[in-house]
């Protein structure tokens, strides 16, 4: 037997940081230590298998694909936590498994590989198998950036001049969708006149793996600001998760100014939950007719202003409302949008701001962390009580003590018996006795143990084991909006302006009770301002979100695509109580395109029948 192994090389394995980022724990038994994408086909061949490798720091044998599971920064969104379809050891490296997943998975838009227990057991036959963890997945498209969201964001955009207009490529940091449902619409990329005017393009020429060819119908200037609006694109693979509405020139270069007020950065306003100073390049005044068209977005979401007030000849404070009803929840926020229009200049013939976008944070979007809550360390204050420290704001409910326990040293869990208290990023709880911390060598956390502190839909957390004693990392520490100094802006000649506001959006509701349960069809017509008449059919496209509330509580929400003739239909079914029936509130918001701007319906009652 020993002449077997003399003839067979060890593959070194470099540790690398656990998901959430915190210390890595070292137990008797096989702990895992990195992930890499060995393997991930295009989205043209889909048919391709993505695999990727796992490693351990002993010798490891019989990986089950059940117990892995690869998770992504949208933690709530269907496909995460994802196992693979098979796994198998590898003979030349001997602490790794590679994971085969189903063919069309997109792996790179996952951040992190989780190992239950039981994931591998210990090479030649050894007693006990791998302790509960996580680490950070590399190799793929998640990596860190200011202001980054979980789908595709814009990188950089090449421009050629082709007869009959021009042709733009619009490049992107992830895989996109090319087809079918949330397939590239030519109406929501665009660019600005050198009078101010947005222009949307014409057609879809070609979509690859990560860009967009578009043509425009006339000729785009040099240096013009071209932009791409909310879901131009979505991610491929995975949760349909939009880019945010954001413009470029190229890649790692700033966007150029307009002749309209352009978003330059954006910061917290301290002790104001839900509320952020955006300042721009020109003198402005609020626009309080379009500040929805202001949008806070988290990783995963966005979020429209709900009021603005000026500061200054340059900023506005725009507060966003449903994050201002929830403590300290605008910390998940990772950049501030202008969608075109939030504010308008102060100039004879005012115009509105330019689509733009200004980072405020970005740790959601870091290889090992996700959107949910992260254990990223963890202490012994005194006797038999231990802190659970998070990377965000947890939930105000209190969990329970069974997602939280202890490895020892020979890998196995030593479960807690209570929870002490929880306050904002962190969870005390408590075990049997204090001689369990003397032998323990990590603390994990199960997925789901505890969620953030969300306005809506809150956040699992992810699985994590970190080392016992060690330091948490806070997601958010303060704005890393680079510091801009504003550019000096020459008056100019009157400047052409084109109103993309939505005049109203009609709703009509209709629900009637069947089987215990509440069955809604909701419709009605967006109507546009007179200008879009220009565009035809093309100024109706997007989709309409009609979500049903009784109080707080919200008993669904789903999407529907607007049809050309401006009008929407949707039909739900959903359980709800004799209160919340009597209590049954209904509303619809269009998403918004590059020529129509996002609108809500009124909030009216829904009579079940």
């Amino acid at each position: 037997m020993s002449g077997v192994l003399a003839g067979i090389s060890f593959t070194a394995v470099a540790s690398a940081a656990p998901a959430g980022g915190g210390v890595q724990p070292v137990t008797t038994q096989p702990d895992l230590v990195s992930a890499a994408i060995t393997d991930q086909p295009s989205v043209i061949n889909a048919a391709g298998t993505p695999r990727l490798k796992a490693c351990f720091d002993a010798p490891i044998a019989s990986p089950v694909a059940a117990n892995f599971a690869v998770s992504g920064t949208d933690v709530a969104g269907t496909g995460n936590p994802l196992s693979p379809a098979s796994a198998a050891s590898i003979p030349a490296e001997l602490n790794c498994a590679t994971l085969t997943f189903a063919a069309g998975t997109n792996l790179a838009g996952f951040s992190t590989l989780e190992a239950v227990a039981g994931a591998v057991s210990p090479a030649g036959g050894g007693a006990g198998s791998n302790p509960q963890g996580a680490v950070a997945l590399t190799g793929g498209d998640v990596a860190p950036g200011a202001g980054k969201v979980s789908g595709p964001n814009l990188t950089g955009v090449a421009v050629a001049a082709v007869t009959g207009g021009t042709e733009v490529t619009f490049s992107f940091d992830k895989l996109i969708t090319q087809g079918g449902v949330g397939a590239p619409v030519a109406a929501r990329f665009g660019y600005y006149t050198t009078a101010g005017a947005a222009v949307p393009a014409a057609s879809i020429v070609a979509v690859a793996d990560r860009s967009v060819k578009v043509m425009f119908a006339t000729a785009v200037v040099a240096g013009a600001r071209v932009f791409a609006g909310n879901s131009a694109v979505t991610l491929a693979g995975q949760p349909d998760q939009g880019n945010a509405a954001t413009a470029a020139s190229g890649a790692g270069t700033a966007p150029p100014v307009t002749t309209n007020p352009d978003i330059v950065s954006v910061s917290r306003v301290a002790g104001q939950s839900g509320s952020f100073d955006v300042v721009y390049d020109q003198t402005i005044t609020a626009n309080v007719l379009t500040v929805a068209n202001c949008e806070a977005r988290t990783p995963t979401r966005g979020f429209a202003g709900t009021a603005v007030a000026v500061q200054n000849a340059t900023t506005v404070r725009v507060t966003f409302g449903a994050l201002a009803g929830s403590a300290r929840s605008d910390e998940e926020v990772v950049r501030v949008d202008d969608l075109g229009g939030c504010v308008i200049d102060t100039s004879a013939t005012p115009a509105l701001s330019s689509v733009g976008a200004a980072g405020v944070q970005n740790k959601d979007h870091t290889p090992g962390f996700t959107s949910g809550p992260d254990l990223t360390g963890c202490a012994a204050p005194a006797g038999t009580d231990v802190t659970y420290a998070f990377d965000e704001l947890l939930a105000t409910a209190a969990p329970g003590p069974g997602g939280f326990a202890l490895i020892d040293a020979s890998g196995a869990r030593i479960a807690a018996t209570s929870v002490v208290s929880a306050t904002d990023d962190k969870v005390t709880v408590r075990f049997a006795s204090a001689g369990v911390l003397a032998a323990a060598a990590a603390c994990t956390v199960d997925r789901g143990a505890v969620s953030d502190r969300q306005p809506v839909a809150a956040e699992p957390g992810s699985l994590n084991t970190v080392r016992v004693n060690t330091t948490g990392t806070p997601e958010n520490t303060g704005s890393t909006a680079p510091v801009v100094t504003p550019p000096v802006t020459t008056p100019g000649a009157a400047r052409k302006f084109v109103p993309l506001a939505a005049r109203s959006l009609g709703i009509i509701v209709s629900c009637h009770r069947s089987s215990g349960r509440v069955r809604c069809t909701t419709k009605g017509t967006l109507k546009l301002a007179s200008v879009l008449s220009v565009f035809g059919k093309k100024a109706c496209i997007g989709s309409v979100r009609i979500r049903y509330t009784a109080g707080s509580k919200v008993l669904s929400s789903k999407s529907t695509k607007i049809k050309s003739t401006c009008r929407y239909t949707s039909t739900v079914t959903f359980k709800a109580s004799k209160s919340q029936r009597s209590r049954l509130r209904v509303q619809a918001r269009y998403g918004g395109s590059v020529v129509s701007r996002a609108k809500s319906s009124k909030k009216v009652r829904g009579r079940v029948r």
